[in-house]
């Protein structure tokens, strides 16, 4: 997916783009809380996830921790589920669209909000998220 960063003080936004991956884990069936791990070859954020009863397909997410650990300013990500499907008595989305954003604050230097499309293992025939 791609994503669009402003610097401090600066006007203008730079867009880049990148490959990587998704991966859902320690998922709670009674609470609809997850964990996300969204990692790209060099660096990966973990984020603490909830769905409610009225929008189960919805995911709200905040940043919890990032590898290499670093000092790192606020970040929230919603994850809209497509496709959800039962496999063995789970609800498994086939892909799914993410969009996240990051604020100024003491730690970091920049602002800007991402956007990219993630497709389950063998929905794709190449990767995990696709642009």
């Amino acid at each position: 997916g791609c994503d669009r960063d402003v610097a401090r003080n600066e006007t203008r936004s730079v867009e880049t783009c990148q490959n990587g991956t998704i991966t859902i884990y320690n998922a709670s069936r009674a609470s609809n809380l997850f964990d996300v791990k969204i990692a790209n070859p060099t660096d990966a954020w973990h984020f603490v996830c909830g769905t409610t009863r009225l929008a189960r397909n919805v995911a709200t997410c905040t940043l919890s921790y990032e590898e290499p650990a670093r000092p790192e300013g606020p970040a929230w990500v919603r994850i809209d589920f497509d496709d959800v499907v039962q496999e063995d008595g789970d609800c498994v989305p086939r892909g799914a669209v993410v969009v996240g954003t990051y604020f100024y604050d003491a730690l970091t230097n920049d602002a800007g909000v991402y956007v990219f499309d993630a497709v389950a293992d063998g929905a794709a025939p190449d990767a995990r998220t696709r642009e």
